[in-house]
């Protein structure tokens, strides 16, 4: 089995960035009672009401756009449902709204992965590294695309220790990455920042394709009062190969424009 998945759950709102050749006014921070909608659509998604919730976040966004994580979470709950191209769609448009959004990044990655656009995915991660270096399941997607679809087994070690790196995860991704030492001729030579040991944990091959990144067994969660980067918002969510929607998807209510870039970390 390859790394445990993650998803970009909760999903914190950020100002859209002001063109510098057209100036639009500052998106506002969300008012309080932006938050209880969005907390009410929240509830409609955890009940497992995804038509339900997609509809009244399209709403949503319709009333309050410049804010990317209604975009993302219709992608989310799109993914979920298995409609790739609905998915991708919402997550390009969250791209457009906020440049600088990892985690739509990140996700639309997952998305073209999943439609089998692997170049299209692999310059979706590197536009999530490249808003945030510290966005670690960018990484560790990125790393499952080296390996898996693009046999670039060195390049995925790379991506690969960083994600352990940043995230403090030790299995199943020490495994994964033991075994791309092993297949790239790394096994005998230190890796910067690993303090994995691979000894008596005997290599295994990667699989030959990941899990599907939606899971039935999918649980929405929310916060009325997130705040902070996206990247500080991550929950684990185990058994499947990348980092995403799978396993855990969370629609959450939206931060304060200003603290949406604040400085955080890895998943949680």
């Amino acid at each position: 089995a390859g790394p445990a998945g993650q998803t970009a759950s909760p999903v914190a709102i950020a100002a859209a960035p002001t063109p510098a050749a057209a100036p639009t006014p500052a998106v506002p921070p969300p008012s309080p009672a932006m938050l209880v909608e969005f907390q009410r659509i929240t509830d409609l998604a955890n009940a497992g009401k995804d038509v339900d919730a997609s509809l009244e976040l399209q709403q949503f966004a319709l009333r309050y756009p410049g804010y990317a994580a209604p975009q993302i979470n219709l992608g989310l709950l799109a993914l979920r449902a298995g409609h790739l191209a609905d998915a991708e769609g919402a997550l390009r448009r969250a791209t457009q709204v906020d440049p600088q959004n990892a985690a739509a990044w990140s996700e639309l990655g997952v998305t073209l992965r999943q439609e089998g656009k692997f170049a299209a995915a692999r310059t979706s991660y590197a536009q999530a590294i490249s808003a945030d270096p510290g966005y670690a399941p960018a990484h560790r997607n990125l790393g499952v695309l080296l390996d898996l679809y693009l046999g670039d087994t060195s390049g995925a070690l790379a991506e690969l220790e960083r994600y352990k790196t940043l995230s403090g995860e030790d299995k199943p991704v020490s495994t994964w990455i033991a075994d791309l030492r092993q297949r790239s001729g790394a096994a005998g030579r230190a890796q910067p920042g690993s303090t994995a040991s691979t000894s008596g944990a005997p290599a295994v091959a990667s699989p030959s394709a990941p899990p599907p990144a939606g899971s039935a067994a999918s649980t929405i969660t929310a916060g009325a009062n997130v705040a902070g980067s996206v990247a500080n918002e991550v929950a684990k969510a185990p058994n499947s190969a990348e980092s995403g929607t799978n396993g855990t998807t969370a629609v959450s209510a939206p931060a304060s424009a200003p603290a949406a870039r604040a400085a955080g970390g890895g998943p949680q």
